[in-house]
């Protein structure tokens, strides 16, 4: 169905629902799916121009960044002026409009000066970022403060947790008064970019150690004080640089000798998620109907491959799904170098069963001034990433998406007009059914990136394998959580599971993991330090328990570029043999420590060039099943082709 009107929200509201395993919005008796478009209302940006396509082509949701910080003053007052203008400047140029503003929550300059000590704060040197200036108008005076300024509150303040607060209060008050039914939801946004990731962390190289402003220091404390009750926790600090990144062997930590730092993780997650919740809960108080609430969050494809999550492992997914006032998550595709492919950087179907899940699908259409891997060389292949990026939005998670140009109007073509017409006539007619789950999923684990500080080169590495996972031809793997595929496996009914990590898991854990795969007979590929990290050591006496194949640690920083030799396996069948995915001089294959495979019984499929061992193998087991195991998932696009066409064969044989 279409989107209902907006006499029919006003009157109604709207709330998440769920429907044949589907996420769904609800207005009265209508229940939809509809694409969005998300702009940056930049005077120096043709913003109206893409609004009014996008709405002459049927798009009836809208989002856009709207800074609260403007109408924030020092006597308890607020200005109103500036968001009043551009609210209606956007209903007038689509009436019919349902909006969701992004809502920045950082506070002008006089609350910074006023409440220094309520400031964030770091070990070290406060980060310098250089000023932002996107636009001139006064709409925008903070934005530097507002997307990336180390010059920003704690997230700990309950002080600018109460005055954003009310502002937020009194602005979803106002709004809905003045313009009843014209929004399908709000979006509390705080952090670099809005995405509640940490400021002074993001631009110029700089990643500050953060955390050691006084409202965080006492929050950590008391978080300890409930964690190890008994304990004196008065004199204690969040770690410090080198705790952060401190290791055991190379890029892997003994988690029993890191408790400080994981405990800090897990407080600044709970922390971040509860502040995200408050807002919310905010939000959903002052509005007289039922709302949707979004927040930015569940990043968990981007460890160590993009500047968010490059220094600080997010974690606690789990935290995040349990707050009981956010309705919906928003994650953006990958962005970098889309000339490769596309994939997402969230787990989408875990969250979708808790959530509503949106893509933010932000594929430029038009080249750019000067060469990047962010834009297309032209405007037919922009056309073609519109495409594709759309129809890949639209096959992971709930199926929302939003198309995001940053107000450019990049979708402007006449192929890009037959996609956004074409996707909101499909949403307008589908008929609502259990989704198809595919046959093969990309599994996380929510422990195994924080105990492997640095290990950016494997998870970069593991990025460039993710652009060999979906294209026109094939279906995109689900990416769920470790937890979430063990408590579903048997109704999900996969028959390939891709273990991105695994690298640290409890022993019932692995158990459980082996002993699922084997009772549904589910292939497996394993990379890496799958199953090495243990509470208080590295074994591979754990990793063979879990993935089924002997290894042996090289405790010495070598290459893990591989080369297929072995002709004469089905899974390099057809292939140019010798065949490598990249050459020897590539410095990002480079890292400490290196598994190689050490096992007699498994099938050699290649080595590790730096070492000349065993680098890659598999296993067969019976029924069609076959655990891989390979040093780096960085291997060619056609050996990957070569797997998916085997489980396919086994499927249809099983």
């Amino acid at each position: 169905m279409k989107p209902p009107l907006p006499f029919q929200v006003a009157r109604n509201g709207i709330k998440v629902v769920r429907e044949n395993d589907c996420v769904l919005m609800e207005c009265g008796k209508i229940r939809w799916r509809s694409p969005i478009y998300t702009f940056d209302p930049y005077d120096e940006r043709p913003w109206r121009e893409a609004l009014q396509s996008m709405y002459s082509d049927g798009v009836r949701l809208f989002s856009f960044l709207c800074p609260l910080t403007v109408v924030w003053k020092e006597d308890g007052s607020y200005d109103w002026s500036l968001l009043d203008a551009l609210h209606d400047e956007i209903l007038f140029l689509a009436p019919d409009a349902l909006l969701m503003p992004r809502l920045f929550l950082s506070p002008p300059d006089w609350w910074v000066e006023k409440y220094p000590e309520e400031k964030m704060s770091f070990s070290g040197p406060e980060p310098y970022i250089l000023p932002i200036h996107y636009g001139s108008h006064p709409l925008w005076r903070d934005e530097t403060r507002f997307y990336h300024g180390s010059d920003n509150p704690s997230m700990a303040s309950e002080i600018w947790r109460k005055d954003a607060g009310k502002v937020l209060e009194n602005y979803v008050k106002r709004m809905w008064k003045k313009y009843p039914g014209h929004f399908w939801g709000f979006q509390p946004a705080f952090g670099s970019c809005g995405e509640w990731t940490v400021y002074g962390t993001f631009f110029n190289g700089r990643f500050g150690t953060f955390g050691f402003d006084q409202p965080t220091v006492k929050a950590f404390r008391s978080y300890l004080d409930q964690r190890y009750p008994g304990e004196d926790h008065s004199q204690c600090m969040p770690p410090s640089r080198l705790e952060r990144l401190a290791t055991d062997c190379g890029c892997w930590k003994i988690p029993e000798n890191h408790q400080l730092y994981l405990d800090w993780c897990d407080f600044h997650a709970k922390l971040k998620y509860e502040t995200m919740n408050y807002f919310c809960s905010i939000i959903k108080a002052s509005c007289p109907v039922p709302i949707i609430t979004l927040v930015f969050g569940g990043y968990r494809m981007q460890t160590g491959a993009s500047v968010y999550m490059t220094h600080f492992a997010k974690t606690s997914l789990v935290h995040l799904l349990a707050q009981p006032a956010i309705d919906a998550l928003a994650t953006p595709n990958w962005y970098v170098a889309r000339c490769k492919g596309v994939f997402t950087q969230s787990v989408p179907e875990t969250i979708a069963r808790h959530k509503l899940f949106i893509t933010e699908n932000d594929v430029h259409a038009r080249p750019h001034k000067t060469s990047s891997p962010y834009f297309p060389e032209s405007t037919t292949e922009g056309d073609e990433l519109f495409r594709r990026d759309t129809a890949y939005s639209s096959s992971i998670g709930s199926g929302w998406y939003w198309w995001y140009d940053f107000g450019c109007y990049e979708y402007r073509s006449r192929k890009v007009h037959h996609v956004v017409r074409s996707e909101i006539k499909r949403m307008a007619n589908e008929h609502v059914t259990r989704r198809k789950r595919p046959m093969w999923a990309v599994i996380i684990d929510e422990r195994s990136d924080m105990v492997t500080e640095g290990a950016c080169s494997y998870f970069r590495q593991f990025r460039e394998f993710c652009n060999h996972l979906w294209g026109d031809e094939t279906e995109a793997p689900d990416v769920l959580t470790l937890n979430d595929w063990l408590e579903h496996a048997a109704e999900d009914n996969y028959r390939l599971c891709i273990f991105r990590d695994s690298f640290y898991l409890p022993a019932d854990i692995r158990r459980k993991v082996r002993a699922t795969l084997n009772e549904l007979n589910i292939s497996a590929i394993w990379f890496y330090a799958a199953g090495q990290i243990t509470e208080k050591s590295f074994s591979t006496e754990a990793a063979r328990e879990l993935t089924g194949f002997s290894t042996s640690v090289w405790q010495s920083p070598a290459s893990t570029s591989l080369t297929l030799l072995n002709g004469n396996s089905p899974f390099t069948s057809q292939l140019s043999i010798p065949l490598a995915a990249e050459g020897t001089d590539s410095l990002g294959s480079i890292f400490f420590p290196v598994v190689y495979l050490d096992d007699p019984e498994a099938e050699i499929l290649g080595q590790l060039e730096s070492l000349e061992l065993p680098g890659i193998g598999v296993k067969y087991r019976g029924n069609n099943a076959f655990d891989l195991w390979a040093a780096t998932p960085y291997l060619p696009r056609s050996f990957w082709e070569n797997v998916r066409s085997i489980c396919r064969e086994n499927e249809n044989i099983s």
